[in-house]
């Protein structure tokens, strides 16, 4: 019997010569897929066969959730986001990797298997013991999706039409004695003090506290470069505002920093380190303990004039959300 002529040797599905080399486009979800390119024509059949096992092979990585949320945890629109928006959302996503189901850890089921129904039953048991993570675990998924749809690696977005948990507002308020009381024993770490200053008279975040620069400090006041689409905007100079600032840049160090608030290598304070920081002080306190980001709340609850135009909100709903004592009105005559 003649030796077989390599035109007539069979080849790997969905490979075939093309402009004088093999190429793999395989249909998948009811299109032809990128052309990938196997070898040259004159190589061996064995040669096909071997690169489009190796390919295939990598291709073969089961289609998981978490193999979905770590794609989108490696793409460029990832990495566009705040520091901070990273961390949480790497959080999030362990949470909903390694949650339990019956079938075993929610991040192993395929997502093609992956309904509305499936993520409000996961959404359901996160909030037994965790309401508010739950929303926050579910808008990570949504995102997820939505990213993976604009990119066909999925046909819909399941998550979207599932609802998140009420949330009652948020109505504590600091009043001045308590916010006395605190701020005469936030002695240590030296930064707390200047700290609780900018976030009460800038009505600012943590996050635009802690990114607070030396050339933010113009004549005409303090610039608070505003996040999540809040406007920047520049506090006139106060008294108190001018002694937070002096304690920052008058501090006798060897190290110059560009940050009026940064570690003991000049660096910007991270928002972990606060934390913790925040949280050993907060402790010492007991029943007198707050939240620094109501300081935030204060601020704006306290405002006697343009309550959105001074914390830099461009609706008058989110200012409602840090607006916390009840409005004084006259009675109708």
């Amino acid at each position: 019997m003649g030796r077989r002529r390599k035109s007539q040797q069979p080849l790997p599905k969905y490979v075939y010569l093309a402009k004088g080399r093999y190429v793999y486009r395989p249909w998948q979800d009811g299109r032809l897929q990128k052309e990938v390119v196997l070898c040259p024509e004159d190589s061996a059949i064995s040669e096909v066969w071997k690169a489009y096992e190796a390919l295939t092979a990598e291709k073969a990585t089961p289609r998981t959730l978490a193999w979905l949320i770590e794609q989108f945890l490696s793409s460029a629109q990832f990495r566009q986001l705040s520091a901070n928006t990273q961390h949480d959302y790497r959080k999030y996503a362990r949470h909903i990797t390694e949650t339990s189901t019956k079938s075993g850890p929610f991040g192993t089921i395929l997502i093609e298997r992956i309904t509305p129904g499936v993520i409000r039953r996961y959404v359901d048991k996160r909030s037994e013991a965790a309401p508010v993570q739950a929303n926050r675990e579910l808008s990570l998924l949504k995102r997820v999706f939505g990213w993976a749809s604009e990119r066909d690696l999925v046909t819909t977005n399941p998550a979207q039409p599932v609802r998140r948990n009420a949330e009652k507002a948020r109505d504590a308020y600091i009043t001045d004695s308590q916010y006395a009381y605190v701020y005469e024993r936030a002695e240590k770490p030296w930064y707390l003090r200047p700290a609780m200053e900018f976030a009460f008279l800038c009505r600012a975040r943590k996050s635009e506290v802690l990114d607070l620069r030396v050339d933010d400090i113009l004549e005409e006041g303090l610039r608070i470069r505003r996040r999540k689409g809040s406007r920047t905007t520049v506090v006139r100079w106060s008294q108190r505002l001018r002694a937070a600032v002096n304690v920052c840049i008058n501090r006798p160090s060897k190290i110059k920093s560009v940050y009026l608030i940064h570690d003991a290598n000049g660096q910007r304070i991270l928002e972990t380190t606060f934390d913790t920081s925040w949280q050993r002080f907060n402790q010492t306190l007991g029943e007198h303990r707050i939240r620094f980001h109501d300081l935030k709340a204060k601020g704006v609850t306290d405002d006697q004039s343009d309550k959105q135009r001074g914390a830099g909100h461009k609706s008058a709903a989110m200012t409602g959300i840090y607006d916390r004592k009840p409005h004084l009105v006259d009675p109708i005559e």
